[in-house]
């Protein structure tokens, strides 16, 4: 008979241990490396593991986004106790984490090749609120179009609520759960949000006589060590608009030498969305679909 897991927080030498579990939720063995050390010694987050006899067999991560808002990830589970409630466990430990730190939300996500992770975290209360795709295009070759350019804009922070009226009547926000992606983290688009976004200057607007007719939110995001890529992570109006901000961002990213040599798309799983940015010379990365899955604390 197998002895009872523990659960305790993580240290330094659990790495090669917790690498070697397969994985339930991302990420990928080599970004878990490269931010091992960091996870360890955050405040704002939990890196739990689980053992047996001493022996790691389990792992999650808790990472607090805002105040208001964590995201777990790096699940990995010993393959014997799959079906022993170690996975649940390790949930609801990263849970109760981000209840006792005052967090309203936590959110997870689960990819669509694997039902494991999508089962396990709406058995532990969660639902699902949103589904994204990845879309990449190459940055050469993007010739913007000439006649968008004009009504093309970055606006600033002192635009900020005629932006967020316009975000409040969007008929995608429902659709997008009111969230953003920031890597494959996904977070709630607030005001604060948007406001710093506009700061970083990471907002285009493509507009007709003043009035917003689509919003992209862009900026760079760090795929590994190795690349960094330039992510459009949030995008809401007009499928045309949206092709054309796209465009516009493909070609920005050209002009700007060997930053980017990919540009990343990952709007909701809607076909308006993947039209638009296929007429920007965007194609699906993958056929894979991610599933974002949210839990109230309050």
């Amino acid at each position: 008979m197998m002895s009872p897991f523990a659960l305790r927080s993580a240290q330094a030498t659990d790495l090669a241990a917790v690498l070697a579990l397969p994985s339930l939720s991302g990420p990928d063995d080599e970004i878990i490396a490269d931010v091992w050390a960091a996870w360890l010694h955050e405040v704002a987050g939990a890196l739990v593991v689980a053992t047996v006899d001493d022996a790691v067999v389990g792992a999650i991560h808790c990472a607090q986004l805002s105040p208001d808002e964590g995201w777990l990830e790096a699940l990995r589970i010993a393959p014997e106790l799959r079906d022993r409630g170690l996975a649940t466990a390790l949930v609801r430990a990263a849970t109760l984490w981000a209840q006792a730190h005052g967090l309203v939300s936590v959110r997870a996500s689960a990819g669509s090749a694997d039902a494991t992770m999508g089962t396990l975290l709406t058995g532990s209360g969660f639902a699902q609120v949103a589904s994204y795709v990845r879309f990449a295009a190459p940055v050469v070759g993007a010739r913007p179009d000439a006649f968008a350019a004009p009504r093309i804009r970055q606006p600033g922070p002192e635009e900020l609520d005629r932006l967020w009226a316009w975000l409040e009547s969007s008929n995608l926000v429902s659709l997008t759960g009111g969230l953003y992606l920031a890597g494959d983290r996904a977070a709630a688009l607030t005001d604060a949000a948007l406001e710093a976004f506009l700061s970083a200057g990471e907002v285009w607007t493509l507009e007709d006589h003043a009035q917003v007719q689509s919003l992209v939110i862009a900026g760079a995001y760090a795929l590994n060590s190795h690349e960094t890529r330039l992510a459009l992570r949030y995008l809401d109006g007009a499928s045309q608009g949206i092709s054309q901000l796209a465009l516009h961002l493909r070609a920005r990213a050209a002009g700007e030498g060997d930053r980017y040599s990919i540009v990343e798309a990952r709007p909701i799983d809607l076909l308006i969305l993947h039209d638009a940015l296929n007429g920007a010379g965007f194609t699906r990365a993958d056929d894979a679909v991610q599933w974002v899955y949210a839990k109230n604390l309050g």
